[in-house]
């Protein structure tokens, strides 16, 4: 329906909460380069994510050292705190909630992967 209505809206990202159902809808809808079409990555909102983990991970050190990994300007960085988060996390629960969510998909989330877009990176410091 959308491609009949924009048949030229392609976009490049897509701002997101962090909801499975809407990550594949946007796929669905924007399938990328295996279809022949531009890639369109799904971005996580960060201000949702933040407010997931502090529901989420009630360990203040945890919480605090996932969002150190948040703020790497490198993906390594990224991963080494992400994967320091869990090793001195002291709750079974948030580990595994920690690596089932965050720790295979840190370009969703990780500013890392925003850095070559002004428009996102200082659209957060904004934020925050």
């Amino acid at each position: 329906m959308l491609e009949r209505r924009r048949p030229f809206f392609l976009p490049r990202y897509i701002l997101a909460d962090h909801s499975n159902i809407e990550a594949k809808s946007i796929k669905k809808t924007f399938p990328g380069i295996n279809a022949g079409k531009q890639e369109c990555q799904v971005l996580l909102c960060v201000v949702h994510v933040m407010r997931m983990w502090m529901q989420k991970i009630n360990e203040k050190k945890t919480r605090d050292t996932m969002i150190t990994a948040m703020h790497k300007r490198t993906k390594i960085g990224c991963e080494n705190l992400v994967q320091d988060a869990i090793n001195h996390c002291s709750v079974p629960y948030i580990q595994n909630y920690i690596k089932r969510n965050y720790m295979k998909n840190t370009e969703k989330w990780g500013l890392w992967a925003r850095q070559h877009s002004p428009c996102f990176y200082r659209s957060h410091q904004r934020i925050c």
